[in-house]
Parts: C-alpha cells; structure tokens; sequence
C-alpha cells in the first residue's frame, strides 16, 4: 500500500461513510415526520410487511444483525404493538413474527420517506449507473463472504 493512501481513497470507507449518512438522513426524516421508531425499527415493518410469518433468525439474516440487536428491535416493536410473535404451529419453540393492524398503519406511514430517498438515490444515478453500482456491490459482497469462510 502506498504511503501517501489517504483514507478517503479507501472504498470501505467511503462505502461506510455514505451508508451512515444515508442513515442519519432516514433518521431525521423519522423524527421530523414524528412516526416515532428508529430506522432499525423501519427496516424490521419494511421486511415483515413483504415477509409476514417470519422468524428471529430469517431478520437476522436478512438485515445482517446478530441475535442480540434485533431481540432488541423486536421487544421494542412489541411494546408498542406494532408486532407480535406468534408460535409456530410444526415446532412450538420456533416464533413467527407478524405486523399488527397497527404496525401495518405505521409501515404505510413510512411510505412518502420511503419514497423521498429513492426518488433521491435514482435522480442522483442513471439507471445504468445504479444496475452498474448493484453489480459492484454484489461482487464485493460475495468478495468478502468468500473471505469469511477463511476464518470460520
């Protein structure tokens, strides 16, 4: 590596810094519109309206959280009965997780948000440089899966 590497030259960390301002933005649009969760909390609505019945594990999975965080997340959308857990009728140990009528009412409140940041991401990017920036993407995604296998 060259010694002169500055640290924005690292596409980690660009790709990290933009995520975590993308983030922050969702989050201020959050609190300003007075919906009232996290973005954490969003993203859970968001899967389990487009994956009713799911379980911990499959959002785990899918939001690339470990365990903990998304107990968390689940716990803190139960209190305010936005989802519940329900059991799993072929394995009693297993909970499935569902919106409420309620939570289906919050994950359509989201929708104008939803929709301002991708009407901000596809009017920043052509169609043929947001297919070209997913296929990046994925190729370093699969990069750094084939790198985790090393070490498990």
């Amino acid at each position: 590596m060259d010694e002169d590497f500055e640290l924005d030259d690292f596409l980690g960390h660009k790709l990290g810094v933009t995520y975590l301002s993308l983030v922050n933005l969702f989050q201020k649009k959050l609190s300003e519109s007075g919906i009232g969760i996290t973005v954490e909390q969003a993203k859970v609505l968001n899967y389990l309206h487009h994956k009713p019945g799911c379980n911990q594990n499959d959002l785990c999975c899918a939001l690339r959280k470990d365990k903990p965080a998304i107990s968390r997340t689940i716990e803190g959308l139960e209190k305010v009965y936005l989802i519940f857990r329900k059991e799993d009728e072929e394995d009693r140990r297993n909970k499935r997780l569902f919106l409420t009528e309620d939570g289906e009412v919050k994950y359509n409140e989201l929708a104008p948000i939803r929709a301002h940041f991708f009407d901000m991401i596809h009017s920043s990017l052509s169609e043929e440089e947001l297919s070209q920036t997913r296929k990046t993407l994925q190729i370093l995604w699969d990069a750094m899966q084939e790198e985790h296998k090393k070490y498990s």
